[in-house]
C-alpha cells in the first residue's frame, strides 16, 4: 500500500463520516420540529381553557352564550318571574355593554 492509497482510504472514510452526520443531523432536524409543534399545540389548548374559564367564571360572558329560553328558564330557577321580553330586553342591555364602542369618525379635508 502506498501513500496516496492510504489517502483514498481516508477520503473513504471522511465521506461516509459526512454523510453519518447529516443523517444524524436530519433526524435532530425533524425531532425538534415535532417538539415545536407538540408546544404549540399544547400552548394553543392551555390558552382557549384559560378563556374558557374566564367565561364560566364571569357572568356577562356567560349570558352570551346561553339561548334566550335558556335565560327564562334559568331565571325561574332562581324564583324570579321573567317575562320574555323582559330577559329579551336583559340580553339586549348586556350586548351593549359588551360591544366595543365605534370609533369616533374623523374626516380630514383635502
Amino acid at each position: 500500500m502506498t501513500l496516496s492509497d492510504l489517502g483514498s482510504i481516508a477520503n473513504l472514510l471522511a465521506a461516509i463520516g459526512v454523510l453519518v452526520t447529516l443523517g444524524y443531523l436530519s433526524r435532530q432536524v425533524r425531532q425538534a420540529n415535532m417538539l415545536a409543534k407538540a408546544q404549540h399545540r399544547q400552548r394553543m389548548v392551555e390558552q382557549t381553557c384559560e378563556e374558557l374559564y374566564v367565561w364560566k367564571n364571569d357572568p356577562i360572558l356567560r349570558n352570551c352564550f346561553i339561548k334566550k329560553g335558556e335565560l327564562r328558564s334559568a331565571l325561574r330557577r332562581r324564583g324570579r318571574r321573567v317575562s320574555r321580553a323582559a330577559s329579551d330586553n336583559r340580553l339586549l342591555r348586556e350586548d351593549r355593554r359588551l360591544r366595543p364602542r365605534a370609533a369616533s369618525r374623523v374626516s380630514i379635508a383635502p
